[in-house]
């Protein structure tokens, strides 16, 4: 936990972990990295990561309770199988979510994603979440929160929406969304519309859980979800 490496420590670690990579198929760094840090220190964390990139078999990343700085995303860019990215309790600034959604290379393989921020996002950051969950083209489970949000804190409604048309395609079986939760923030009239939630929610004719959490949904709201729901019927 809240580990440093020198330089030299990193080259040495990375030599090390380089045997293993071609065979790893799950990797966990989490509280490495906390939000008061150096650059050299983000820089050093972020080629940790180089050390996988021989790896074909990779389905796992978890980064978990850590600050994610925009130079950690580059050198896990050739994992086109991952299948679970996990995110929980981490602090990403506008231009970490810009690279991410950059180097999203795995949107035809990932299945789970769980992103919890403890900071919210700008409009920057807001337009690359939404473009990053359009690309998700077999996502079955999602978790998209901010932590002790503001009103004011966003969340990618639209994306969720344009990702359950696309993945739907027009068919009945609809999106492959099983496990859908959104959490925090104060969701809008236009979110919730059929640009957002309300849009989303005919396609997903698999859900099974859904979860809104902290998002001041109103009476209203709750009769245009019904609405939704009784075109899915999931």
């Amino acid at each position: 936990a809240s580990l440093q490496f020198t330089a030299e420590g990193v080259i040495g670690i990375q030599g090390f972990l380089s045997l293993h990579a071609p065979t790893v198929k799950h990797v966990s760094f989490k509280d490495m990295l906390k939000e008061e840090y150096k650059q050299e220190d983000a820089e050093a964390f972020a080629a940790l990561g180089s050390a996988f990139q021989t790896s074909t078999h990779l389905e796992t990343l978890n980064l978990s309770d850590n600050a994610i700085s925009s130079s950690m995303w580059e050198n896990w860019s050739n994992h086109t199988g991952l299948r679970q990215l996990i995110l929980d309790y981490v602090r990403m600034d506008d231009s970490s979510v810009v690279e991410l959604h950059r180097n999203f290379t795995f949107c035809d393989s990932l299945e789970e994603l769980y992103i919890v921020l403890t900071n919210k996002l700008g409009s920057r950051g807001l337009a690359a979440a939404n473009s990053i969950l359009t690309r998700c083209n077999k996502l079955s489970s999602l978790r998209w929160a901010v932590k002790e949000a503001p009103p004011d804190a966003v969340l990618p409604w639209f994306g969720l929406a344009e990702m359950a048309a696309k993945q739907s395609g027009g068919s009945r079986v609809g999106s492959h969304l099983i496990h859908l939760v959104m959490d925090g923030g104060s969701i809008s009239v236009d979110e919730l519309g059929e640009r957002g939630l309300c849009g989303a929610l005919p396609y997903c004719t698999r859900l099974r859980s859904l979860k809104l959490r902290s998002i001041g949904i109103k009476d209203e709201g709750i009769d245009l979800m019904v609405s939704a729901f009784l075109q899915s019927k999931p």
